[in-house]
């Protein structure tokens, strides 16, 4: 899903740029260790491993959301967020299942600051969340070398949320 223009960016007019998104365990390689091809990401993904059978409610779904929160440099650097915030949503899992370790993906398509949340939905409509990032601040950073790099950024429970 792709919503407004990017005015965010890494480089917020000062000619520098952020290298966050490589730090808490991003991988570009492009082929494994036995030999298999591995398909490059299409733009930076946040990916995160579950047991889905502990994570997973009666019925429902579970899955990755991340809100752009902020831009990759905090105020005073020029940037204006759209409203409604960039909001992406990975694929789902259907719940109940019986995996106990599943992968769960979101593309993050332009820089910025995310808030990123495994989202338990119930089939009744109400959500469950918890909080993840690859640091240990509550925000994952993809700046615009992650955005041309598309690494896997792996993430761990956050501080907050």
């Amino acid at each position: 899903m792709t919503l407004g223009v990017s005015a965010c960016g890494g480089d917020d007019g000062d000619g520098s740029t952020d290298v966050a998104a490589d730090s808490g365990g991003s991988d570009t390689s492009d082929s494994s260790s036995t030999g298999e091809v591995v398909t490059p990401n299409a733009a930076p993904t946040l990916r995160r491993s579950v047991d889905a059978t502990t994570v997973c409610g009666a019925d429902g779904t579970i899955g990755l959301r991340a809100t752009q929160v902020a831009c990759v440099k905090l105020p005073p650097a020029p940037c204006t967020l759209p409203s409604p915030p960039r909001v992406f949503e990975g694929p789902t899992i259907a719940c109940p299942s019986s995996e106990t370790e599943s992968e769960l993906l979101v593309e993050i398509e332009f820089a910025g600051r995310y808030t990123v949340e495994l989202v338990a939905a119930a089939a009744d409509g109400t959500e469950t969340v918890t909080c993840f990032s690859d640091t240990a601040e509550s925000e994952v950073i993809v700046d615009d070398d992650a955005i041309v790099s598309k690494p896997t950024i792996t993430l761990s429970m956050a501080v907050g949320c």
